[in-house]
This record gives C-alpha cells, structure tokens and sequence, in this order.
C-alpha cells in the first residue's frame, strides 16, 4: 500500500474526483460481500438504460446553501458602534470554558445585548494564549464556517493562519519507502488550522471590540469546581483560583457549561437532575482499541527537510524537502503489533511551526519517558529511516514534549439533555464527544452556538421557553454525531483488520454510485454530506440508515435469486452423479 490513506475520485464524468479518507475497523465479511455483489449486478443493469429525472426529483444532487459572506471592515465597525441595546434587567450569565465554544457563545450573547457574561478558564494567561499541550489541528467545515461568520467573526483572518482544503498533500515515510500523495479535491471550504490559532482569534476578536469587551469579562485561572442551585433565582458556580488556590464563588441567572468532555458542570447535572444521563458507546466491543489510544503534541519548524535512508537500501541519503502544507506521516520500523505508533505532522502557514501528533498506546515507552534524551533515543529507536532526526527535534523540544500531558480520544457519547431548567445549559463537547474520525467537533459545537442564536431569536429572549427548544431541536443530532463517528471511526487503524479497510472502500465506492444513478432511493455517503451545511446530523443519519437498509434488502433479493437460479443445476448435477453412480452396480 502507497499510502496511509485511500481515496475515492469523484465518479462525475470529466472532473477531478473528491478524496476521503479511508478509516480502518473490523466488520463482518458478509457485509462487504452483500455490497460488491449488488455493485456488480446494478454495474450490469445500467448499461441498459438511462435515467431521464429532473433536477428537482433529485433531492441528494441539490445545491448546497452560499455559507453567508463574512462581516467586512466597515459592517464590523458599524456593529460596533450599533450593538443591539442593553437590556432593562441585565442578566448575569456565567460560562464555564474559555474554548472556541465558549468565547464564541460569549461573543453571540453580547451582540444579543447581554452586558454581564463572565468567562471562567481554567489556564493562566500565559498558558491560555500560548500553550502547547493543545495545539492539535482543527478542521473547521462549512456548518463551522457558517456560525463564526454570524457572529461577525472575520473567517478570512482564519484561513490566513489556517490551510485550506484540508488534506490535499500527504507524504507518507515507511522504513521500506516514501510515498507522496497528492490529492486533487474540490473547492469544500474546509480549513484545517490549531485549536491555539482559533482561541487566539476569538479572544482578540473580543478585546478589539470596545462593545465586546465592556460586556464579556474573560477570568482566566479559574478552575470551576461545582455547581449549585441554592434558590429557584439564581444559579451558585463555585470555582477555584489556580494562583492563589483560593475557591472563590458567583451567584448567575444562567450559566452555560462550555467545559468540553471532563465538564464540572456535566457533573452537576448529575447531581442536579437525576435523570439526567451521558450516554457512551464503550460497550461496543469495536471500540476497545480506541480506549487504549494515546497521543501527544510535538511542534517543529515548518520548513522541514529529512535525511531519509530506507532499510532496503543502505546507500547515499535522499534529502526530502517538504513544503509548510504537506502533511507528513511517519510509521515505526518496529513491526509491533501490540505497540504501534506513527507520526502525523500536519501541515500549516510557513510563519507557524508545525504540529506533529505522537499517536500510540498506552504501554508505549515513549509516553513513560522523563527527559530529552529519553525521548530523542526512543524516537531514533522508531524511526531510523530519519537520519537526521536530532536536528529535526531539538533537545528543547524533546525536553518540553517529555513534560506535555499525555491526551486520549473521547468515546462516542452524547447527552441525554442540553439543559436543567431555565437555569444550566450545556453546549459543545459537554453534550457530544467523539474521537476525531468524521473531522466535526469544533464545527458541531460552533454550530451549537448558531442554532442558539437562531432559537433565541425566535422565543425573543426567553430563556424558559429557549432552552427546551433547544434540547428538542439539538438532542438527536448529538446522538446522531455518536453513532456516526463509532459507524465511520478510524483513530485506531493500527488495531483493525485490513477486512474493514476494503468494507468501508465498498461502501463509499457503492454509495456514491448508486446515490447517482438512484438519487430517489440512495443517499451518498456520510462523508459527503459532512461538507454541507444545510444538513442536520439527524438526518444523515437517517439517509445513511435507509440506504443500508436498502442495499441490504437488494443484496438479500439477488442472493434469492442466485440461490433459486444456481440450485436447479446444483440438484440436477447431484441427481445425475446419482444415478451414474446407481447404474455401475
């Protein structure tokens, strides 16, 4: 295999195919078995006709919606100097997370007209804006897009720092060879860039703006500790300062809790509401090797050139110079199945150091290391291929890796309610969390925040009547994003059998196909509908259960006929060697 990843070209006539990546986990072989026969049967039938529908009868080949233009210059002056009025009864309103969900719903509410939003992170200053243990890569689709730029978010600032069209230019170093791979996608609007950049931006975007940051008090060094509820009034946070170590406590009409996965106020929930429940899906037996994937963050310079000499031939080195966009994949030469590890250094501006994920187990030497020189000699140990490994990685950087925190994948989990009350709303990854499979966390929770603006507008501010409303509306589609990310899950590649490699291949090959000859009856795959906005999750979901349920109706049908067609001259055979054999006595 070439490449780490798969693609599958467009199968339009004449133009440039789009490309997605491949995941790699276990599925029955009857599956995919089921899937190539109908492929072959439908391949035959329509050679012999042609279907003439209109554009209109063809609901999964519509038009995506424009995602709206983003805010120039001088509307954002103008709605700077034009936000919407104070309110008579200023509302306090706390939000526990100072994440990209939690400064966006903070900036949404002050240009709402809220005057009093308090922001509790749980970083210090220095830590917040130039931290390192979270710098991971971020894609940011066109749903993501959409909800910055409703909020008057300059998305052009963005894709300067960021890198469109995520993806397109991956190399791949083995301990055998090299393989580049190029891609060439279609325009999607999606922009991969760091969780660093994206907070930076948002955090400036506030204190640019004298309207923003009048309304918004950002504390950072405030680890919220609990939540309660000592009258029907008000809502008590009770938090902590790092600095000091000193629990300090607000009293608030609503507090929103934007703290991700590990969610202070997810757990006063619990305590809050007793039915409330965080639905996961680790009891799938399919998921145990994401429980025991590992990963930390390694940053290089972005002009990156490997002495690269292959195990097969010992001869000069090949210099190999890649450009600040290339994503670079690095496998381990150890062939050790029970401790795998790789290297994906993912691309970004040439002004930006790059950001390397380290993805491992969790017995993996290299996460029990306590200095540089441990970690320099267990990542030349690993890839021996780079020769020049030690200038690659200097002995600062390996130093500060060996004291990063050490992250892991969420599972699949979902919320069983976004609220409690008219009091406690949940938001983000609090309310759904998955591994990085289908590329959507940050633009779910972004879109959190739109379809609350959205719903806001609708009930004029009434937060009794918004907060059901957005339960009702935001509920399935956190169930939807679980059950999605477990069908199309990927993180641990290294784990499954090469068995769902080519199940999956089948399914988006077969999706496609068919969603273009039978628009009426098959949707395309979910991993084209995640770039389109004007989709809710739901209804992928939806569309991607029914057209599994028709492919497995087809296949059942021609399995029928295939049996009912073989089994005539299955019998007449038998009955004839039968009978050859009766007539020798």
């Amino acid at each position: 295999m070439k490449s780490a990843f798969r693609s599958l070209r467009d199968l339009s006539s004449g133009g440039r195919g789009t490309v997605f990546p491949i995941a790699s986990n276990g599925m029955a072989c009857n599956d995919l078995i089921c899937h190539l026969s109908f492929f072959l049967v439908l391949s035959y039938c329509a050679c012999g006709f042609r279907l003439h529908r209109s554009h209109s009868a063809r609901p999964w080949l519509t038009r995506t919606h424009q995602a709206p233009a983003a805010f120039t210059a001088t509307q954002q002056q103008q709605q700077q100097q034009q936000l919407i009025p104070s309110r008579p009864h200023p509302e306090r309103i706390v939000i526990s997370g100072g994440g990209p969900t939690g400064l966006a719903t903070a900036i949404m509410l002050a240009r709402r007209g809220y005057r009093d939003i308090t922001v509790l992170e749980r970083m210090d200053e220095a830590e917040y804006l130039a931290e390192k243990d979270r710098t991971y890569v971020l894609g940011v689709f066109p749903r993501g897009r959409n909800a910055l730029s409703s909020i008057g978010v300059d998305v052009d600032r963005m894709d300067r720092e960021g890198v469109p069209e995520y993806m397109s230019n991956v190399t791949t170093l083995k301990p055998s060879d090299w393989s580049p791979f190029l891609v060439a996608t279609k325009p999607s609007n999606v922009t991969a860039l760091k969780r660093q950049s994206l907070v930076r931006m948002l955090y400036d975007h506030i204190h640019s703006d004298s309207g923003l940051s009048d309304a918004i008090h950002v504390v950072l060094g405030a680890e919220v500790a609990t939540v309660d509820k000592p009258s029907s009034e008000c809502v008590r946070v009770i938090y902590r300062d790092t600095r000091s170590g000193k629990e300090k406590m607000i009293d608030a009409d609503l507090v929103i809790g934007c703290d991700g996965v590990n969610s202070k106020v997810v757990e006063s929930m619990k305590r809050l509401d007793k039915t409330f429940r965080i639905h996961c899906l680790s009891n799938i037996s399919s998921l145990a090797g994401v429980n025991d994937v590992r990963y930390k963050m390694l940053c290089l310079p972005s002009d990156l050139t490997v002495d690269y000499q292959p195990s097969s031939q010992p001869g000069p080195r090949e210099k190999l110079r890649f450009l600040p966009s290339t994503v670079i994949i690095l496998l381990s030469a150890l062939r050790n199945r029970k401790l795998p590890f790789r290297l994906t250094s993912f691309g970004g501006p040439a002004n930006q150091e790059r950001v390397v994920l380290v993805l491992c187990t969790k017995d993996h030497p290299i996460l029990g290391c306590n200095t540089g020189e441990e970690v320099l000699r267990c990542l030349e140990g690993n890839l021996p291929f780079v020769r020049n490994l030690r200038e690659i990685v200097p002995m600062a950087e390996a130093e500060l890796f060996a004291k990063r925190k050490i992250g892991r994948f969420s599972l699949p989990r979902y919320a069983s309610t976004c609220h409690h009350g008219s009091r406690v709303l949940l938001m983000g990854d609090a309310i759904h969390s998955f591994p990085a499979d289908i590329g959507q966390g940050v633009s779910s929770s972004l879109e959190d925040v739109q379809i609350l603006s959205t719903i806001l507008d609708a009930t004029n501010d009434d937060w009794r009547e918004a907060l059901p409303r957005f339960t009702k509306e935001r509920q399935p589609d956190c169930r939807a994003l679980a059950v999605l990310s477990h069908r199309y899950k990927n993180v641990a590649r290294e784990w499954t059998p090469a068995a769902y490699k080519l199940k999956l291949f089948a399914d988006l090959l077969i999706k496609r196909l068919l969603s273009r000859l039978f628009p009426f009856a098959f949707s395309p795959s979910v991993m084209t509908s995640l770039t389109r906005a004007d989709i809710k999750y739901s209804e992928m979901l939806r569309r991607d259960n029914a057209t599994r349920r028709r492919i497995w109706a087809v296949g059942v049908v021609l399995a029928a006929l295939l049996v009912r067609l073989v089994a005539p001259v299955v019998v007449t055979g038998a009955a004839g060697g039968l009978l050859g054999k009766m007539a020798t006595f």
